[in-house]
């Protein structure tokens, strides 16, 4: 919550977070002081899975693959996505990704971004 009130005063943002239950605790929030700090990252919010997918279809997906394996382990989403290592397919690992930011996206309710 800090990072996200810490945009109070920024015109143009995109907040990237890596923790799923902030951004779902914020969007199901009915508190009136988060009500007024949901709509400002509405929109504006970066998740890690969408960065990985964005990263993929720049820099391809071998690139990526051998970047994110050593750091899987420290992410439930990213060690089920890539958890078969260098075995890994693009098709199953898009698809994957595809799945976790839409359910994200389902939970979310409209605070992420569409990058």
């Amino acid at each position: 919550m800090i990072l996200i009130s810490a945009t109070e005063h920024e015109e143009s943002f995109y907040l990237t977070r890596g923790d799923k239950r902030c951004i779902i605790a914020l969007a199901n929030s009915n508190e009136p002081a988060l009500v007024a700090i949901r709509e400002r990252p509405a929109g504006k919010l970066v998740c890690l899975e969408q960065l990985i997918l964005k990263i993929i279809t720049v820099e391809g997906f071998d690139v990526t693959l051998v970047k994110v394996i050593p750091a899987r382990e420290y992410d439930k989403a990213l060690k089920a996505i890539f958890g078969s290592g260098e075995r890994c397919t693009q098709d199953n690992v898009l698809m994957a990704l595809s799945a976790y930011i839409q359910d994200l996206r389902d939970d979310a309710q409209g605070l992420l971004a569409d990058i």
